[in-house]
């Protein structure tokens, strides 16, 4: 019946939510503690090759359509101002981590992420 399956979807977005907030506390106090026993240069190098194998299999799956349209420069242009804010975002994230800790930096990006909300609905009348 439809009260069956809408009690069991709740149920399964309940536990994935759950699931996920675990996961995001578990990487969160794990990545402070890799900064303290190992340092920064450590931290930055284990990311970089697992963020670059993982991208690398995710646009061979997933992308290969897209990389041919991004043989344009007004695409490539945007793209390319992309990965180079990730790339600045990264290598500053662990120095962050280290000066103000893990719950901070994690706080800091959770209210830029509200501001980006905001000004989407007030400078571009989004509705979400």
């Amino acid at each position: 019946s439809l009260s069956a399956s809408l009690r069991f979807s709740k149920a399964v977005v309940s536990t994935q939510s759950t699931g996920g907030a675990i996961l995001f506390g578990i990487s969160t106090v794990s990545q402070e503690w890799i900064l303290d026993s190992l340092g920064v240069y450590e931290y930055i190098g284990t990311v970089c090759w697992y963020a670059a194998f993982i991208s690398i299999i995710k646009v061979l799956v997933l992308e290969v359509d897209g990389i041919t349209a991004c043989i344009r420069w007004e695409v490539f242009l945007p793209l390319l101002g992309l990965a180079s804010s990730q790339f600045v975002f990264y290598a500053a994230m662990p120095r962050m981590i280290s000066l103000f800790g893990s719950g901070s930096a994690f706080i800091n990006m959770l209210a830029a992420d509200l501001y980006a909300v905001l000004a989407g609905i007030a400078l571009f009348h989004m509705s979400y």
